[in-house]
């Protein structure tokens, strides 16, 4: 069985580095979680939110995926 979580954890530290955050978000104990990893230095003075949990959703998303989003708004916490 092929781990999505772990081909896309392996994808973004390639070209996004190490995270220098994550939150984790569980629905309930029968759920998967998703995580939100937070990435410094991708672009200048932004950072960069990917989603790692997301592909365990599938069927409700008709389709593997996951999400990634760069902003200049939010400020971090290092």
């Amino acid at each position: 069985m092929i781990n999505y979580g772990e081909l896309y954890y392996d994808h973004y530290s390639k070209y996004l580095g190490e995270p220098i955050d994550r939150e984790i978000y569980r629905n309930n104990e029968e759920l998967p979680s998703i995580q939100i990893l937070k990435y410094e230095n991708v672009f200048d003075k932004c950072l960069v939110f990917n989603t790692l949990g997301l592909s365990n959703y599938k069927e409700v998303l008709r389709g593997n995926m996951e999400i990634s989003m760069a902003s200049d708004v939010a400020k971090s916490g290092k």
